[in-house]
């Protein structure tokens, strides 16, 4: 990691505690990968099972770590997750909600849901584009075709939170559309010819459902689920949620402007401020899943509290906007109340600050390393190009000068 000097930290976190933290969350990933790839989520007994969603994101996030430090090793342990994810696909080529430590599927409440699916293809593909070597494109198209026919297929899926059922959710959704354009992608270069059927359906169903995306607006702001909820896990759920803001960091960058993406965001932040007595007082904010939130990690019932995973989410959006402050009033948040012995909880309790729920998640870690890279990448385009702080309408807005 870089950082530029003269620019001033605004809210006082120690850069060299960001950097100790980036490397201690590498090593807690790097040593999580078994040999069968089935990382589990942490290590509470809650959470010592392998989410495919998690695996996934994890591997796409080593992949990332390991081209910008040209490190083979992380691609290889990055691969191994992408081989237990072929060996626990289902034979209808979705995978289930959850699996024990040795690959077999576990106990679940939520079996379908087909952002993981999705996660798998876009995982799978995107380390093919790292490393380019036909033999893992051999093995992994029989594993991407199936996932793909399998997400072309209607039918109702849980949300990503695993508590809603319904035909219609927006992360799943954008995860769907991503990874039917990498399905393509993968068909196009395995067998252009042989598969030509296969790259035109991929493609036509992606645009379907992009089109079909005006369905979500809520107003001026973006809903997270639309259509009768099947089954629901949370009854005072509103459909503000966080994951709209994860939808668009993880699969969907081009849009991150759109200012519908912005009223949501905003929404969710008041919120946020208003029911967390932690960000009273605090320049820094730590963000909900959404609104109505009443799982406190434990039990449902209570009141929820900030994740570290949402908040991060919330940097990546400003950070890959351009505008370092916005996205620094989030990524110091978590910096301030991370435990200093390297570990990232699943959430921070409201009241206390203090870790809550999973004590050490691993999605977590993978979500800081995101947030590292992009707000160092951000840095470096601001000093490379010259660019200055200026403060306009109270938000820190970046333009070039010497141009």
């Amino acid at each position: 990691m870089t950082h530029v000097a003269g620019l001033k930290n605004q809210f006082g976190f120690d850069n060299v505690v960001v950097s100790k933290q980036f490397k201690a969350s590498i090593d807690y990933l790097k040593n999580s990968v078994p040999e069968n790839g089935c990382i589990l989520a942490g290590d509470s007994d809650g959470y010592r099972f392998s989410w495919p969603r998690d695996t996934s994101i994890i591997s796409m996030c080593l992949d990332n770590v390991g081209q910008l430090n040209d490190d083979k090793c992380l691609h290889n342990l990055s691969e191994k997750i992408c081989y237990g994810l072929r060996d626990t696909q289902g034979h209808e080529g979705w995978w289930h909600q959850r699996y024990w430590p040795d690959g077999t599927v576990g106990p679940n409440w939520a079996d379908i849901q087909k952002d993981e699916t999705a996660l798998a293809i876009i995982a799978i593909t995107g380390h093919y584009k790292h490393i380019e070597d036909s033999a893992f494109l051999n093995d992994m198209w029989g594993t991407v075709q199936n996932a793909a026919d399998f997400l072309m297929g209607a039918g109702p899926s849980f949300d990503l939170w695993e508590e809603v059922l319904c035909d219609g959710h927006y992360f799943t959704t954008q995860s769907i559309i991503r990874a039917l354009r990498e399905a393509s992608y993968f068909a196009e270069i395995n067998n252009w010819a042989d598969n030509i059927d296969k790259i035109k359906s991929y493609r036509a169903e992606a645009s379907r459902l992009e089109r079909g995306l005006g369905i979500f607006i809520e107003g001026d702001t973006i809903s997270c689920s639309v259509g009768k909820q099947l089954q629901t896990l949370s009854y005072g759920k509103v459909n503000i949620d966080s994951s709209i803001i994860g939808a668009h960091v993880l699969f969907d960058g081009k849009f991150i402007k759109n200012p519908l993406l912005a009223k949501t965001s905003l929404v969710l932040v008041q919120e946020s401020c208003g029911q967390f007595s932690i960000n009273c007082g605090s320049d820094t904010i730590g963000v909900m899943r959404y609104i109505g939130d009443d799982y406190d990690g434990f039990e449902k019932g209570s009141q929820g509290n900030p994740w570290n995973i949402t908040t991060l989410w919330m940097a990546q959006k400003e950070y890959m906007s351009g505008y370092l402050y916005e996205g620094d009033k989030y990524f110091g948040w978590v910096v301030q109340h991370m435990p200093k012995d390297g570990t990232l909880p699943e959430q921070v309790q409201r009241v206390t600050g203090k870790p809550h729920g999973e004590l050490n998640l691993m999605w977590s870690h993978a979500e800081y390393i995101n947030t590292c890279w992009m707000r160092d990448k951000l840095l470096k385009d601001i000093n490379g190009m010259y660019y200055d702080l200026v403060d306009n309408d109270n938000r820190n807005t970046l333009y070039p000068i010497n141009t």
